[in-house]
């Protein structure tokens, strides 16, 4: 129940970023609670998250921010 709850809150905090007012200040969520919500949000797989979060610190991001570590990480070439 409470992830469908978080889920919510997420998808409508989504909905707001996406307008094109700014807000003051932009709602942030935790790690988990993007990852959990990243097909939605970011069109990407868990693993996809995974990657790009991956050595980032445990901390809260706002939607944008989250896609542009998210971005940036799509854009790395493969070492190998």
């Amino acid at each position: 129940m409470a992830k469908q709850e978080n889920a919510s809150a997420v998808a409508s905090a989504a909905e707001k970023t996406s307008g094109s007012a700014t807000p003051k200040r932009e709602q942030r969520f935790s790690v988990s609670t993007l990852r959990d919500n990243c097909v939605k949000l970011f069109g990407c797989t868990t693993s996809t998250f995974d990657g790009a979060f991956f050595g980032c610190a445990d901390k809260e991001y706002s939607i944008e921010e989250a896609k542009g570590i998210i971005e940036k990480w799509l854009g790395k070439e493969m070492i190998g």
